[in-house]
């Protein structure tokens, strides 16, 4: 199985959308992504990603499935060494690199730092169910720390994500 996830193009995040260096990108893409033969194609519902996924879907003649747990994960915090509200994942190395459970893929979740957006860790929690979700139609489980592989898959699947 080949899984490709395709950033968006360069965002104006103001509207929601690409730039018009944004949008020449996604029309380069496009014609790589025309080459290969995808199997499914899913999207982020933010403007940004439909709209660099739009060049590849309209050259194919393709739809997308949209999910809402591919759109960009934005759950702030308060970092401990600025005092600024940011995404959970710029923090500084020589704090986050100091605590073990930073480490851990069950444990991080549960440390202070990341309890103290409420909504984190049950969105993340989501991202991890939906992606499963969509790799097991393709024959692959996850067990644990791996994916189990059920039933051998060739396919290609592209995500348009954050």
């Amino acid at each position: 199985m080949r899984i490709i996830f395709i950033r968006h193009g360069d965002p104006n995040y103001e509207l929601d959308t690409l730039t018009d260096k944004g949008i020449r990108e996604a029309s380069l893409l496009a014609k790589r992504v025309s080459e290969w033969d995808v199997k499914e194609f899913y999207c982020s519902p933010l403007g940004r990603a439909k709209k660099t996924a739009s060049f590849s879907l309209e050259k194919m003649k393709r739809d997308a499935i949209t999910y809402d747990w591919l759109k960009e994960f934005n759950y702030p915090i308060t970092d401990p060494t600025t005092s600024t509200v940011h995404v959970p994942w710029d923090l500084m190395p020589e704090y986050w690199t100091s605590i073990n459970e930073y480490y851990d893929k069950d444990k991080w979740i549960h440390t202070e730092l990341y309890q103290s957006n409420h909504e984190l860790a049950n969105a993340y929690l989501d991202v991890c169910k939906g992606l499963d979700d969509v790799i097991s139609q393709y024959g692959y489980k996850r067990c644990q720390n791996y994916y189990k592989v059920e039933k051998h898959s060739d396919d290609t699947i592209v995500f348009f994500c954050h």
